[in-house]
């Protein structure tokens, strides 16, 4: 009887062992499926960190930078942080208004291999070669561009170039304003030309000089009184 006692107190302690063995395995993957869960949220949340700073965050930072660079006139910084601000905003808008920009003014300059070579940041390597534009690659750029262009070039000074960009774009409503005010730009500085020249030829016949102030007056052709 004793015994029987002894193995009913020992199979009872089995039991209980077995049964605190069973809660601490389930306190375990319990505790396990939590870190997993904790684990698997702030994963979540740091991929998403990741996320905003590279698609929002830092291409934010550099678009602002960048139109701060326009602003003080470094084109060059200024391109190079609006392509790296990719899909931000319209980054790529800009990336390209300000390469066209930048193009024309260092074609105004001379700068033959600097425009050809930001031209091709843009698509556009053909464009320029070294006579100049390329009038049959302008006609296959997209009215858009050539518009972009034509503005650049206008903004430059360079209305021959102007000219050329917007050449059969007549029906479209922008470029055909734009091309009136080229139009414009190069009436008035035909003007004033002949105004210096016909200055030029009134001084020198004042200064006794007739055969220069003839010669003078006939390249003014009907300017004013020239002809007489």
């Amino acid at each position: 009887k004793r015994a029987a006692e002894e193995q009913t107190k020992l199979d009872a302690e089995a039991a209980r062992q077995r049964i605190l063995k069973e809660k601490r395995e389930r306190e375990r993957k319990a505790k396990n499926k939590k870190i997993a869960i904790i684990s698997g949220v702030v994963a979540v949340v740091v991929i998403a960190v990741i996320v905003v700073m590279n698609t929002v965050v830092i291409p934010k930072q550099k678009y602002e930078q960048a139109e701060t660079c326009l602003a003080s006139g470094d084109y060059e910084t200024a391109i190079t942080l609006f392509e790296e601000a990719g899909v931000y905003s319209n980054a790529s808008t800009r990336h390209a208004e300000t390469v066209i920009d930048y193009a024309a003014r260092q074609l105004a300059i001379g700068q033959l291999e600097s425009t050809k070579s930001l031209y091709q940041r843009i698509g556009l390597s053909n464009l320029l070669d070294k006579d100049g534009l390329r009038q049959d690659v302008m006609k296959d750029v997209p009215a858009e561009t050539r518009i972009l262009l034509a503005k650049s070039y206008y903004a430059a000074g360079l209305n021959e170039e102007a000219l050329i960009a917007l050449n059969g774009l007549d029906e479209n409503e922008e470029a055909g304003n734009l091309l009136e005010n080229v139009h414009d730009e190069l009436e008035r500085i035909e003007q004033e030309a002949l105004a210096a020249a016909y200055q030029e030829a009134e001084q020198l016949l004042e200064e006794g000089n007739f055969d220069g102030a003839i010669s003078l007056y006939e390249t003014l052709g009907s300017y004013q009184d020239s002809v007489q």
